[in-house]
């Protein structure tokens, strides 16, 4: 009775509201489904963008860990095992890419951070962020590739 007494209100009367609330405390809240749904997105980038941000894509130790190939090492340097973290902000090679695309685009943020930096500044350059996020989409699901298809 303890748990369900916040979905109760004073008079110890039912409310859906109240209920929703006390289901919804569970889920922890997202900050990247904006970065990854953005109507500027080509609808495989986002798919892979929201797969890669859940830990779901394929990776060397996943596939490891499901019985997979012996060769763990990251296709792309050759240096430390293939897991998420590493490929999307570890890896000299995806980190390089990133800064590239920083470097064109002339802006400067975190990688893991995007989703504040996104929130933060203007009005009037919603559409310039839009676009940069998207760029951001698409890079993630270029270094999947190149791992995928090797």
């Amino acid at each position: 009775m303890a748990k369900m007494k916040n979905a109760y209100s004073s008079d110890y009367a039912y409310t859906i509201r109240g209920g929703y609330n006390w289901l919804r405390q569970s889920n922890p809240c997202i900050s990247w489904w904006k970065i990854c749904w953005n109507g500027m997105n080509v609808p495989r980038t986002s798919f892979i963008y929201w797969a890669a941000n859940l830990g779901r894509l394929l990776t060397r130790d996943r596939l490891a860990r499901m019985g997979g190939g012996p060769d763990m090492l990251c296709y792309l340097c050759q240096n430390a095992t293939e897991s998420h973290s590493h490929l999307f902000f570890d890896c000299p090679f995806s980190s390089q890419c990133v800064l590239l695309l920083q470097a064109k685009l002339q802006v400067n943020f975190n990688p893991t951070d995007i989703a504040l930096w996104n929130r933060r500044g203007r009005r009037n350059i919603i559409l310039r962020r839009r676009i940069i996020c998207a760029c951001h989409v698409h890079l993630t699901y270029l270094i999947w590739q190149s791992v995928a298809m090797a």
